[in-house]
């Protein structure tokens, strides 16, 4: 039995990029920043960043194009790895690490406003509604175990 599978949740590096394969097929790529801050043995702060390669294949590349997400956006992502190598001109062996999506979902929702001049805060006018627990309660629950 065999498990290929990675999740990560990072911020959207660019707008992605879509294109159409040979056969009509949407192919939609992107890269996803993923960071980690830690302090070193003088006690300074620091902060490493990973990029990902992400490619989103048919029906949900068309969505995710459809979009118009931007830099910054938060996004959680799901799908399996792949691994390309190849020689370069200059004779160097060459490696890609790319996630093939099988879902991406938009972490944050969309503000209704777009005056905010950061792109971290930019959302796209495209608005989808907030999920369920995004939304006001309407009072206590009662038959809460705590």
């Amino acid at each position: 039995m065999y498990l290929n599978k990675i999740e990560i949740i990072g911020r959207l590096g660019k707008e992605p990029e879509v294109n159409k394969t040979g056969s009509g097929r949407t192919r939609c790529s992107f890269s996803v920043c993923t960071s980690k801050k830690f302090r070193t043995s003088d006690g300074s702060e620091q902060e490493v960043k990973d990029w990902h390669n992400v490619t989103a294949w048919g029906k949900l590349g068309d969505v995710i194009a459809s979009f118009g997400l931007m830099a910054g956006t938060p996004l959680y992502v799901s799908g399996e790895i792949h691994y390309s190598t190849w020689d370069a001109p200059d004779g160097t062996k060459k490696t890609r690490v790319d996630i093939s999506a099988s879902d991406v979902q938009v972490l944050q929702p969309r503000a209704v406003s777009q005056s905010s001049n950061d792109s971290w805060n930019r959302q796209p006018t495209n608005s989808r509604p907030a999920p369920a627990w995004d939304q006001p309660s309407e009072g206590p629950d009662d038959n809460l175990p705590f």
